[in-house]
């Protein structure tokens, strides 16, 4: 499953030379996440407060393709595995 989530890109998310800075793309990943829970109806302060279920991230794999200038949209792809909890 693929979602597709578009963000522009602000000074502060970039070095001097206005290319985003690599640290910032977990924030990016991290919106794309939750747009993406929205986007299925899920309820993420719902699920903690009422079956005590938070979403964890266990691992991050990026891979640079094309470098994102100030002020350009940025299009972020997600793709969520199915896992099993562990107890």
């Amino acid at each position: 499953m693929t979602h597709h989530f578009g963000c522009r890109v602000y000074y502060e998310d970039t070095d001097m030379a206005g290319i985003v800075y690599y640290a910032n793309y977990l924030r990016f990943i991290e919106r794309a996440r939750t747009e993406w829970a929205r986007h299925h109806g899920i309820d993420q302060k719902r699920l903690r407060a009422e079956v005590g279920i938070v979403f964890a991230v266990r691992r991050v794999e990026a891979d640079f393709i094309a470098q994102p200038f100030l002020t350009i949209c940025s299009m972020s792809q997600l793709r969520c595995k199915r896992r099993q909890a562990r107890a």
